[in-house]
C-alpha cells in the first residue's frame, strides 16, 4: 500500500499525519526570499535573523481574502502562500488529504484549488467537520445515522459544527460557525497573566512591563502550555518561572485554571446547547421517524476541547450525549490521513500516481500577485523583512499581559516552538502531581 499523508490547516501551526498514525505539528510560518527556496516552520525563522526575504504569518486565514499580503513590492494571495506551505510539507506521499477550516467558504476552497493547480501539487481538499468523524467513526458514539454537533476548540477560535445524515445515510455538513470567544490561546493569556500576578505578589519590585527578555516570556508561555496540556489529566503541576532577576515555582491546581476559563467557556457551552436543541426539534418534526432516528451527539476535538470542565459543563446544560474525542489534537489530521489510505487502497493499479518530494530545490515559490500598479519592465526590489510591533509599556499587570500579548502577535510566540529552538527544548519544566492541594 502506498504512502498515505494528511494535513490539517490550522490558525497557528500545521498538523503532518501519515498513515500508521506517526504526526507532527509545523508552525505556520513562510519565509521567501529572491533566489532561495521557501523555507516552512522553524527555519523560516532563523531565516529571516539573517536579514534577507520576507517571513509570512497568519496565512492561512487570509484563503479567499482578495486584499494580498505583500513582501516588499511583491503581492501575494493566501492561498498562493499556503500552496507553497503545502508543497514544502506533502513529502514522499502517494495521496495527499489536506483538512482545512470547515468554515470556508467554496470561493475559498477554490482559490486554493487553483493555487495547488498552478504549483503543479496533487492535493485533494477535505472539511475539517468530516475528516474529524472518519477518524472517530470506530467509536460507538460516532457510529450510526443521527445529528452531529461537533465542536472543535482550536489555538484562536472555536468552530461549531452541526452534520446530519443524507438520504444515503452520509454525514453531511450543514453549517459552520467561527467563535473567538473561547481558545487555546485565550486560555494561555488568562494563565500567563495569572502566573505573573503571583509573581507580583511575591517579589513587590517586580514590574511585567520592565521584562526586556522576549525569549524569557516565550519559554514561559511554552512551559505554560505544556502545563495547561497536563492539567487535562492531571490534578496539579509546578511550573517554573524564569524571568530576568526572578526564580519562581508556582504549584498550579485544576481548579485554578477553571476559575480563570469558566466565564470564557460559557458562551461556547450556549451555543453548544442552542445547536442541540435546534437538531432536537428537527427531530420531533419528523413525527414518527424520531422512534427510530438516534438523539443527537456532541463531539469535541481540538486541543481545548481536553480541559475536563468543558465536558462537565456541557454534560449539565444539556441531556445529549457529550464524547471527547481520542486525542482531539490531531483527530482531523488522522482523518485525513485515513481518507487519503482510503483513496490508495480503492485506486487502479493503472491509476497509480506519486507526489514528487518537495526538496528545496523541486518545491516552488508562488508568482506574485499582478499588481495594477507596477509595469512588467519595472525591476523589482528584494523582498524586504516585515516589521514587528514593538511591546507596549502599562503600568499595570492587566497592561503588561497585553503588551505581551502584542509581542506575540508579532510572531515571536504565534509559533513558539520554532524561534528559539533552544529555548523550547527546555519549556517542559513542569512538574505533575499527582494529588493536588493548593
Amino acid at each position: 500500500m502506498g504512502r498515505a499523508v494528511g494535513i490539517g490547516v490550522g490558525s497557528d501551526a500545521f498538523m503532518v499525519c501519515v498513515s500508521g498514525g506517526e504526526w507532527k505539528r509545523v508552525p505556520a510560518v513562510l519565509h521567501l526570499a529572491d533566489g532561495a527556496p521557501p523555507v516552512l516552520g522553524r527555519a523560516a525563522l532563523a531565516a529571516e535573523q539573517a536579514g534577507r526575504g520576507a517571513v509570512f504569518r497568519d496565512f492561512t486565514e487570509r484563503v479567499g481574502d482578495p486584499v494580498p499580503l505583500f513582501a516588499g513590492d511583491h503581492p501575494y494571495t493566501g492561498a498562493e502562500l499556503l500552496a507553497t506551505a503545502i508543497g514544502c510539507l506533502a513529502g514522499a506521499g502517494d495521496e495527499v488529504m489536506l483538512a482545512h477550516p470547515a468554515c470556508w467558504s467554496d470561493h475559498a476552497s477554490q482559490q486554493l484549488r487553483n493555487a495547488l493547480a498552478r504549483l503543479a501539487f496533487p492535493v485533494t481538499l477535505v472539511d475539517e467537520a468530516e475528516a474529524t468523524l472518519i477518524a472517530a467513526a470506530e467509536g460507538p458514539a460516532v457510529s450510526g445515522p443521527g445529528a452531529v454537533v461537533l465542536c472543535d476548540v482550536g489555538a484562536r477560535y472555536t468552530d461549531l459544527s452541526v452534520l446530519t445524515p443524507d438520504s444515503t445515510g452520509r454525514m453531511r455538513l450543514r453549517h459552520t460557525e467561527r467563535s473567538a470567544e473561547f481558545s487555546g490561546d485565550l486560555v494561555d493569556s488568562l494563565l500567563l497573566q495569572h502566573l505573573l500576578s503571583a509573581v507580583a505578589e511575591t517579589e513587590p519590585g517586580f514590574d511585567p512591563a520592565a521584562i526586556a527578555d522576549v525569549r524569557a516570556i516565550e519559554l514561559l508561555r511554552n512551559r505554560i502550555r505544556v502545563a495547561k496540556e497536563q492539567l487535562s489529566a492531571c490534578p496539579a503541576v509546578t511550573v517554573d518561572v524564569e524571568l530576568p532577576g526572578i526564580r519562581y515555582a508556582h504549584r498550579l491546581v485544576r481548579a485554578e485554571l477553571e476559575a480563570l476559563v469558566e466565564d470564557s467557556m460559557r458562551p461556547v457551552v450556549d451555543r453548544v446547547a442552542a445547536r442541540v436543541e435546534e437538531a432536537e426539534r428537527v427531530q420531533a418534526a419528523r413525527g414518527a421517524e424520531r422512534s427510530a432516528e438516534p438523539r443527537p451527539r456532541v463531539l469535541l476535538s481540538g486541543g481545548g476541547s481536553a480541559l475536563p470542565l468543558l465536558t462537565e459543563q456541557l454534560s449539565a446544560e444539556i441531556t445529549a450525549p457529550v464524547v471527547v474525542l481520542r486525542d482531539p489534537a490531531t483527530t482531523a489530521v488522522r482523518g485525513a490521513a485515513a481518507l487519503a489510505a482510503r483513496r490508495i487502497a480503492t485506486r487502479p493499479p493503472a491509476a497509480a500516481h506519486r507526489v514528487i518530494p518537495p526538496s528545496p530545490e523541486s518545491v516552488r515559490r508562488p508568482r506574485p500577485t499582478p499588481d495594477a500598479r507596477s509595469k512588467a519592465s519595472r525591476p523589482q526590489p528584494a523582498p524586504a523583512p516585515p516589521r514587528f510591533n514593538s511591546r507596549r509599556r502599562a503600568g499595570w499587570l492587566v497592561g503588561a499581559v497585553a503588551a505581551i500579548g502584542v509581542i506575540a502577535a508579532g510572531g515571536v510566540v504565534a509559533a513558539e516552538a520554532v524561534h528559539a529552538p533552544a529555548h523550547s527544548q527546555t519549556a517542559p519544566a513542569v512538574t505533575v502531581s499527582q494529588h493536588g492541594h493548593h
